[in-house]
C-alpha cells in the first residue's frame, strides 16, 4: 500500500515539467524513501507486540486482544483509518490527478519516441491502479466509519452477524488491488501483452523438450536387466541345492 503511494508519487514526479521536480526522481532518493517507510511501518508494529495479548475463545480458536484500553482505543480510532485508509486514499488521489495532468502535457507534445511511449503507458497503468485502489478500499473505509460511530450501541446477535457479513466482504474488495495490477497491466499496455503472449507460446514447447529429455529403462536395457536376475537367481538357488 505505502510502495503503491511511493510510486505514484515518483511518476508524479518524473513527469512534471520542472526541473526541480525531476531531480527528485532518482535511485538515491528512492532507497532513503523506502528506508524511511520500513522504518515508519516498524515503529507502528513494535507497539502491536508490546500491547496485545493472546486470548484463547474457545479449544479451536485463539484470538488477538489489546492489553491497554488506550492504545486499542487509539488503535482502532485513529491508526487503523488514517493509515491503512484516509491517508492512502488522499496520497493516491491527489498525485494520480497532478500525474493525469502531466501525462495530458506529455501526450501534446509532438516527436514522442519509443521510451517515452513507454513511460506514458506505465504511468497510465499507475494512475488506474491508484483508481482502483481508491475504489476497492471505500467499502472498508465505511466499515472503520461505521465501527467508530457504533461502538457504543447495544447490538443484538443478528446485528453483530450482520456486520460479520459486510467486514468479509470489505476486506475482499479491499485486497482485489491487490491482485489487480496483472489485469490492469495487461488490457492498458501492448507491450505486456505481448512479452505474456510469447511466454504462453514458449510453454508447450518446454514442457515437450522436458519430455524428450527424460531419462527411462529401455526395452534392452529391461532384458539385460531381467537376464542377469535370473542368472543371480539360479546361482542362489544352486548353492542351496548343494
Amino acid at each position: 500500500m505505502s510502495c503503491r503511494c511511493l510510486s505514484i508519487i515518483d511518476r508524479y514526479l518524473c513527469s512534471s515539467r520542472s526541473a526541480l521536480l525531476r531531480n527528485w526522481s532518482s535511485t538515491k532518493v528512492a532507497y532513503r524513501a523506502l528506508f524511511i517507510n520500513c522504518l515508519f511501518w516498524l515503529l507502528i508494529g513494535i507497539p502491536l507486540l508490546i500491547f496485545t495479548n493472546p486470548i484463547t475463545v474457545s479449544v479451536t480458536r485463539i484470538v488477538c486482544n489489546f492489553s491497554n484500553q488506550y492504545f486499542g482505543n487509539y488503535y482502532a480510532y485513529f491508526l487503523n483509518p488514517v493509515a491503512y485508509f484516509v491517508t492512502p486514499s488522499l496520497i493516491m488521489s491527489i498525485f494520480s490527478i497532478g500525474t493525469y495532468k502531466n501525462l495530458r502535457v506529455m501526450i501534446r507534445t509532438p516527436h514522442v519516441g519509443a521510451q517515452r511511449r513507454i513511460e506514458q503507458q506505465f504511468i497510465l497503468m499507475i494512475i488506474i491502479q491508484s483508481v482502483v485502489f481508491t475504489i476497492s478500499s471505500l467499502p472498508n473505509g465505511i466499515r472503520l466509519a461505521y465501527t467508530i460511530a457504533t461502538s457504543s450501541v447495544q447490538k443484538s446477535a443478528y446485528r453483530v452477524a450482520q456486520e460479520g457479513l459486510f467486514y468479509e466482504v470489505a476486506l475482499i474488495s479491499y485486497f482485489i488491488s491487490s491482485g489487480s495490477s496483472f489485469y490492469i497491466f495487461i488490457c492498458l499496455s501492448k507491450d505486456v501483452r505481448s512479452v505474456v503472449l510469447e511466454k504462453i507460446r514458449k510453454r508447450p514447447s518446454i514442457l515437450v523438450t522436458i519430455k524428450q529429455n527424460r531419462v527411462g529403462p529401455s526395452i534392452n536395457n529391461q532384458l539385460m536387466v531381467g537376464a542377469n536376475m535370473n542368472k543371480s537367481f539360479t546361482g542362489i538357488s544352486a548353492t542351496i541345492t548343494k
